[in-house]
């Protein structure tokens, strides 16, 4: 038995999209502890034989059906509206699903229906994917850099037509996938040496500064902070209630282009910064995770610096003190949560569709 090709109703996706909306801004997004809720795939999910079919499929999702989550999963139209929960610990191709979700790659990823006759599955499946719309809740279709922890299905509208054009049995169902799990710090370690004529204290002034490389307008973060030997894996943080630059500096982070970032090491001499300094800058910092440089669609919640190593040695080549810094740079990044706009956009649709449906 060969199933229907699959196919996606666009104008059902995006109800399903806006009405998920409107339930998420009225709270009704589960979280557990630990973890996170991700994003959100809607499809609708079709499939057809010429033989007559039990009212009853496998449920599952991924990129393969032989690799795919909650296979097996056996579900009628009474389960509608129950939630079925794959995690590592629970499903043995959660591991795959989940790498083909944060390998920072536009995969297709299906929710398959497993058709079964006389108690047994018999081949047939029907599956839906929404192509390139993505998961809702997340401004890109992959998680690269999160850390999924469960993956949860639900469905509703399952329905079997018995007998088909071709005597039959078609199926349909509409399908919610939830992912939740963790978003990471994303991370760049970045080193700085340099040196002076002068013999300076064994103390540095670190900071970060960030501009837009066009345009020299440079924000920076930690200013003040003097660091020695002693704050070696010592961590400071900078967030919007610390540092008065800092949703300048979130604002050239998330602005989609690649902006450059300095790390500054001052000398300090007799307790004073005499101006000297040295940095290293760059537009091209890979931040470990993240597709590039740029966290546009992202809330930037605090960037801080560790200290990795700083030396000093005097005298130096220049015949003062020469020095040597290494910092990571951690920037703690949260998916953009639903907006306003598209709550309104919600709420539209669904009136549109209501008005629609009352002229028939």
């Amino acid at each position: 038995m060969k199933a229907e090709a699959a196919r996606t109703n666009r104008g059902f996706v995006l109800f399903c999209a806006c009405l998920a909306v409107l339930l998420m801004s009225i709270g009704n997004v589960r979280k557990c502890a630990g973890d996170t809720w991700l994003g959100a795939m809607f499809t609708q999910v079709s499939g057809g034989s010429s033989e007559v079919l039990d009212e009853a499929i496998g449920l599952s999702f991924g990129g393969e059906l032989s690799e795919s989550v909650l296979r097996g999963q056996v579900v009628t139209t009474a389960d509608m509206g129950k939630i079925f929960e794959a995690t590592a610990a629970t499903d043995p191709h959660f591991a795959t699903v989940a790498s083909l979700l944060t390998n920072g790659v536009d995969d297709y990823v299906f929710a398959f229906a497993e058709t079964r006759r006389d108690g047994v599955f018999d081949g047939g499946i029907g599956c839906g994917y929404p192509e390139s719309w993505g998961f809702f809740g997340s401004t890109r279709t992959d998680f690269k850099g999160a850390t999924i922890q469960r993956i949860a299905l639900s469905f509703w509208d399952l329905a079997f037509t018995t007998p088909n054009d071709v005597g039959g049995t078609d199926l349909e169902l509409n399908v919610l996938i939830d992912v939740y799990g963790e978003w990471p710090l994303h991370t760049q370690r970045i080193g700085a040496i340099g040196g002076t004529s002068l013999t300076v204290d064994e103390a540095s002034a670190v900071q970060l500064e960030f501009s837009d490389p066009a345009v020299y307008d440079p924000h920076v973060l930690f200013e003040g902070l003097v660091v020695t030997a002693a704050d070696i894996g010592r961590t400071f943080t900078a967030t919007a209630a610390t540092d008065p630059d800092f949703d300048e500096v979130v604002a050239l982070l998330t602005n989609g282009q690649a902006d450059d970032m300095t790390l500054w090491q001052l000398e300090v001499q007799g307790g004073f910064l005499p101006g000297g300094g040295h940095g290293v800058v760059g537009s091209d910092f890979d931040f470990a995770g993240l597709y590039g440089t740029d966290f546009q669609g992202m809330t930037i919640e605090s960037i801080s610096i560790t200290i990795e190593n700083l030396t000093y040695t005097t005298p130096g080549d220049l015949g003062g003190t020469d020095s040597t810094l290494g910092v990571t740079v951690k920037i703690n990044v949260v998916p953009e949560p639903a907006s306003l706009g598209l709550f309104m956009l919600g709420a539209t649709v669904l009136a549109a569709m209501r008005r629609k449906g009352s002229r028939r």
